[in-house]
């Protein structure tokens, strides 16, 4: 019988931060991390607008200060990172 596995170097085998896995299948396993982070942020705000318009809805619905401090704090953190992804990209660099 054939023995496919990887010999481990002796140094590797010491480094606690050694996980066995090669470049490639590291950087797979962060693209797919990327990917998840996405898409479990995208499902989040797609779920809390269906709350919100829902909520909106009654008419003795009342947000309080509390509530709209919330928003502003999530609307200004997205502010920074449409700054920082998007239109900082756009700018002319000398």
């Amino acid at each position: 019988m054939n023995d496919y596995r990887c010999r481990v170097s002796e140094e590797d085998a010491r480094d606690s931060h050694f996980d066995g896995l090669t470049d490639a299948e590291e950087r797979e396993l962060a693209l797919q991390a990327h990917i998840d982070r996405r898409e479990t942020l995208k499902a989040i705000v797609a779920a809390s607008q269906e709350k919100i318009d829902r909520l909106l809805k009654f008419a003795n619905f009342s947000p309080d200060a509390e509530d709209i401090e919330a928003a502003e704090t999530l609307d200004e953190c997205l502010d920074f990172y449409i700054y920082k992804f998007i239109l900082k990209d756009r700018e002319v660099k000398p």
